[in-house]
């Protein structure tokens, strides 16, 4: 069950980031969600940038190929893009907020 729940997380953030893209600045709003969500995820500074590089790293080739299965992710890696992916749902929402 974990695993359908972290493709489903995964997938959710997926389909943000590419709801992003239809905006303008995307490159600088997801690079600032990126950011606010590892700050989110790891307040020590040292041991974010310790792993912050590889986890970029994922982010943009999970981005580019989707296909990976979430079996294999690493739970870090998962409580990471769960943060990653509430992130990114707060900003896409934002606009929404303001319509109400």
């Amino acid at each position: 069950m974990g695993g359908a729940l972290s493709s489903f997380a995964i997938s959710i953030a997926a389909n943000i980031v590419t709801s992003l893209f239809a905006r303008n600045d995307t490159e600088k709003e997801i690079r600032k969600a990126f950011q606010e969500a590892i700050e989110m995820w790891c307040p020590n500074e040292d041991i974010r940038r310790f792993k912050e590089k590889d986890i970029y790293k994922f982010v943009n080739g999970y981005i580019v190929n989707p296909a990976i299965d979430s079996r294999e992710l690493s739970e870090e890696l998962k409580s990471f893009l769960d943060v990653l992916k509430n992130v990114l749902l707060i900003i896409t929402l934002q606009p929404c907020i303001f319509l109400l």
